[in-house]
């Protein structure tokens, strides 16, 4: 856990495309593979995916 810290730390930027990639790929493959209403649900978020990684990255390395 430690290392993944000191690899956000060191790479920010890197990091947030990653997680900003990851997760709203995630949310979109299951939109498309489960077609329903709660899956609609999913691309919302998906939509909000850089602000989530943003967030995330933020606490992380103690920026404001």
């Amino acid at each position: 856990m430690v290392y993944l810290k000191d690899l956000i730390k060191r790479h920010p930027l890197l990091t947030f495309f990653i997680l900003t990639f990851t997760f709203s790929w995630a949310f979109f493959l299951i939109y498309i593979l489960i077609p329903n209403d709660v899956s609609l649900m999913l691309v919302i978020l998906a939509i909000y995916t850089p602000t989530y990684s943003a967030l995330i990255i933020s606490k992380i390395t103690g920026n404001k």
